[in-house]
């Protein structure tokens, strides 16, 4: 019977010609593209386990196709498992070391494990190796722009990611790239611009409904961010004490569309803190908050013009609405500032206690930065006062801060008055 079948096959030409068809069909179904495709339609599915295997099979039948390596990282993260993609490009590293789409692979793992600088380096290396890897330019590029924000950088190596895909055919690299390149700062946004010329442009882009502005504004002047949020902050406060709700309820608004930014594109939350810590104040409580920022403010004025008595006034009063308030942070400031003052009318020990009051509050709040200022306060106060083993231990305390928070302009300073202390030690056994 099965010869008398196949003896029938062989004498119809019809019938070997669709065999041959259909083999050939099942072969086209097997090749990398449509291989991936399938990878492609079953992880946006949402079924990375069974989209794994088959972009491993495009990499095994086409080690070049770049796309898949990406899909092996993004696979392996969807399921939990990031460390898996980079065990597996550990293995073809193995057997291809001078393959750029396998260097390529490996900086896609890295990244996915957030060990950014070392998938930079790979990414580096698979453009060296071959220059035409648009995907390789591309991921370079969101190193730069996300992690490093060097956004000159990061349009150069995307528009060569789009320059080179465009040429290669590589759509999907071309189009994330145009993507990437639509989200980076506008070139006047990277321009360093003072805290007034900052808040006067974010105000008329928030005035105009110009949201990719706003975007564009705060991605690029990071350091400008908190600065304007507090000035946001003290119109509110303001306008709270004057009870001009309309004001408050302005600048709050702004305050809340720039924390909201800064919170998307720097990933940090403190100014949306800094926000709601307002926001949860009484109105009693944000009267009260401005009193004391006022007096603090007067203070400062007045001891410019070195008029310290009066400087010294204001900061007690001040001191005194942050105490009545609980609030410790603030509080550590005016103590700080009224320290500064007695500083220089020469009242040694009464500066001593507000700066060691200082000291506890900011330990309290744990903002070592301040704390460190104290402690330095603490160290020229005790050197004046001729306490020069107590001066030695307040610098040592301030130097282990500024050394641990990476303050190196600080640290110097503050191994220059160590110095001079120890020399004033010195002399004072001789």
């Amino acid at each position: 019977m099965r010869a008398g079948y196949l003896k029938a096959i062989m004498c119809c030409p019809a019938m070997v010609f669709m065999m041959l068809c259909f083999c050939s069909q099942a072969c086209a179904q097997e090749t990398p593209q449509t291989l991936f495709l399938k990878a492609e339609s079953l992880y946006k599915a949402k079924n990375p386990a069974e989209a794994l295997p088959l972009y491993q099979k495009v990499i095994a039948a086409d080690s070049v196709y770049s796309q898949a390596y990406r899909g092996v990282v993004l696979c392996y993260g969807a399921m939990g498992n990031p460390q898996g993609a980079l065990k597996y490009m550990d293995a073809l590293f193995i057997d291809k070391p001078d393959s750029a789409e396998v260097h390529y692979g490996m900086g896609c793992a890295l990244y996915g494990l957030q060990k950014y600088d070392e998938a930079a380096k790979y990414f580096d290396k698979a453009i060296k190796i071959k220059p035409d890897l648009a995907a390789a330019w591309n991921n370079r590029g969101s190193i730069y722009h996300f992690v490093a924000r060097d956004y000159a950088k990061a349009r150069q190596h995307y528009e060569k990611a789009i320059e080179i895909g465009s040429r290669t055919g590589n759509a999907a690299v071309v189009k994330i790239a145009r993507e990437n390149i639509a989200n980076l700062p506008r070139e006047e946004d990277l321009k360093p611009l003072t805290l007034e010329e900052f808040l006067n442009t974010f105000i008329a882009r928030a005035d105009e409904s110009d949201a990719a502005g706003v975007r564009w504004l705060v991605l690029g002047q990071k350091a400008n961010c908190e600065p304007a949020l507090d000035w946001f902050l003290e119109q509110a406060l303001q306008a709270a004490s004057q009870e001009a709700k309309d004001q408050e309820k302005t600048a709050v608004a702004l305050a809340t569309l720039l924390a909201s930014a800064y919170s998307g594109l720097h990933k940090n939350e403190s100014l949306k803190n800094k926000l709601k810590a307002y926001t949860s104040l009484s109105d009693d409580k944000k009267k009260k908050t401005f009193q004391g920022n006022s007096l603090l403010a007067r203070g400062v004025e007045q001891e410019q013009q070195a008029a310290f008595e009066q400087a010294a006034q204001a900061y007690s009063g001040a001191l005194a609405c942050f105490q009545a308030l609980q609030d410790t942070s603030k509080t550590g400031l005016a103590l700080l500032y009224l320290g500064d003052a007695q500083r220089a009318l020469k009242k040694y020990p009464e500066a001593r206690k507000s700066y060691a009051d200082a000291v506890t509050a900011f330990m309290e709040v744990k903002d070592e930065k301040q704390r460190a200022l104290a402690l330095t306060s603490l160290g020229f106060t005790s050197a004046l006062l001729k306490e020069y083993a107590e001066a030695l231990d307040f610098f040592n305390r301030a130097l282990k801060i500024y050394t641990s928070i990476k303050d190196e302009p600080s640290a110097v300073k503050v191994r220059e008055n160590i110095a001079r202390v120890e020399e004033k030690m010195k002399a004072k056994s001789q």
